[in-house]
């Protein structure tokens, strides 16, 4: 997670041009946890994002962070949260966020969580030390949900699938080097290839669930089928698109090793979305993805989804 921890990073825009998880998602985590909504602990919060949709369902809600770009955002986050999605109407919890990693609450008493989430993060995780660090916070009966995101795609236009991979992708030429290995993958093949826990008398194994998009191959999300239920979507500007690459961390660990490209303007991705909204087009002309009925400038991206929950034993 060293890029987050780059004062070069640019958090303001990952808060505005990260993706947000669908309501479905939040439903599936809530049926699943059968224990009290007194606490839940959001591990690498980020700016916080993930975090506000429980909010409203518990009494106290923290967000944990080891940068502290990302926690310098979360209060203003919070605040324009409940402004906007909220509509003014602040609910009574408590909302913290601290700076400290999953592995390591210091900052959280024992058995004082009944919820435990990670969005976007579980890739990061050290689980020999993460399990028995929830344990210890978990109350009992309390659960785990973590959840994250595969390389986008275009849901109308999959033949361009190679150049919606080529910057988001480990297994791309140009900055697949660049993204931090496993964790990169892990999350790219949607979480399915963290084990839950071992320890079957601290936690329900076998009443674990996971739920994930189709994978046609290894970090690649099936394409082809538009009743696919797990993924998020988004109808965006190509200049969200491309500020969306432009939060990438393999990008940030690119100009690291490149600092003379970091000055290009346009810079490579600036000049990737722009081809890109070229084939675009080129496709609508030719009918396919026409029928969504959207402008030059805008277009529907999709990615995959993979969600893992556990409960604690009561």
């Amino acid at each position: 997670m060293a890029a987050f921890s780059d004062p070069d990073f640019d958090f303001r825009r990952y808060l505005e041009e990260r993706p947000r998880a669908p309501d479905t998602l939040y439903d599936d985590v809530l049926s699943f946890h059968q224990g009290e909504r007194g606490t839940v602990l959001d591990a690498g919060c980020g700016p916080g994002i993930s975090l506000f949709p429980l909010v409203p369902h518990f009494k106290r809600a923290i967000g944990v962070d080891p940068s502290e770009g990302m926690i310098s955002e979360a209060g203003g986050a919070w605040e324009a949260y409940c402004g906007s999605a909220l509509q003014g109407k602040r609910p009574d919890t408590l909302v913290e966020f601290k700076q400290g990693s999953a592995e390591k609450l210091t900052c959280i008493d024992d058995a004082s969580v009944d919820l435990v989430t990670a969005a976007q993060a579980a890739h990061w995780f050290d689980y020999a030390a993460l399990w028995p660090e929830l344990s210890r916070v978990l109350k009992p009966g309390g659960s785990v949900a973590f959840w994250g995101y595969g390389t986008n795609f275009l849901p109308s236009h999959t033949a361009l699938w190679p150049q919606m991979a080529e910057f988001m992708s480990s297994r791309a030429p140009v900055l697949g080097p660049y993204w931090p290995l496993p964790g990169r993958r892990l999350l790219e093949d949607l979480l399915a290839e963290i084990p839950f826990p071992k320890d079957e008398a601290a936690w329900d194994v076998a009443g674990a669930k996971r739920k994930m998009h189709t994978l046609a191959a290894p970090g690649v999300p099936e394409l082809a089928s538009p009743a696919e239920p797990y993924r998020m979507e988004r109808v965006m500007t190509f200049e969200q698109l491309n500020g969306y690459f432009h939060t990438s961390s393999a990008l940030s660990r690119f100009y690291k090793a490149h600092p003379e490209r970091r000055s290009e303007k346009p810079d490579m991705i600036d000049v990737h979305v722009e081809r890109l909204r070229e084939a675009v087009l080129a496709e609508r002309k030719s009918g396919t993805g026409a029928e969504e009925g959207l402008d030059e400038q805008h277009v529907r991206v999709a990615w995959p989804l993979g969600l893992m929950m556990i409960r604690k034993r009561a």
